[in-house]
């Protein structure tokens, strides 16, 4: 509703929306998973269902469950479509490039210049609420994500419908 009413503060008419993905960073869930209950924990992934689970969906019984794989704040993020390998996978597929510096790594090697810079070249409006060190989420402290998105192609996890460039993050 929130969105809704944002939307139409800055178009000045209604605008209706509704609900594509809703993407958790952890969960945890009973799932019935070929005739049988597990329990299933995601960290840093969702689950993911082929087309064949939404047989009476207009539009995801030809795709399936639209997945979200973000980059960074200066990278690409991707609209995916699963693949026959989330099956193998207790249907989870990541959903973001992962790190190759933790948080606290990043904040020791990324001065708060070289994240500028990186924000600056990528063209991204960055919107700050706070003051603290951010440096954690320089776009250098994450995976390529050409790389990730070849390797979930490759491994017949999701395949990428719709590349996105960020404007703006906060």
């Amino acid at each position: 509703k929130l969105i809704q009413e944002s939307l139409a503060e800055i178009f000045h008419r209604d605008i209706s929306t509704s609900l594509l993905i809703d993407s958790t960073h952890d969960s945890f869930y009973y799932e019935k998973i070929d005739g049988k209950m597990y329990c299933v924990h995601r960290n840093g992934a969702n689950r993911v269902l082929p087309k064949e689970f939404f047989k009476k969906h207009s539009i995801f019984k030809h795709t399936g469950q639209p997945l979200l794989v973000p980059g960074s704040m200066g990278s690409f993020s991707y609209l995916c479509v699963p693949l026959e390998g989330v099956k193998k996978t207790f249907y989870s597929a990541n959903h973001g490039a992962g790190r190759v510096l933790e948080k606290a790594e990043a904040r020791e090697k990324v001065s708060m210049e070289q994240f500028n810079k990186e924000i600056e070249q990528s063209k991204v409006k960055l919107y700050r609420y706070g003051v603290g060190n951010i440096a954690e989420e320089a776009p250098s402290s994450f995976k390529d994500i050409s790389d990730v998105m070849e390797a979930m192609e490759q491994h017949q996890l999701a395949k990428p419908v719709v590349k996105l460039k960020p404007l703006a993050v906060l």
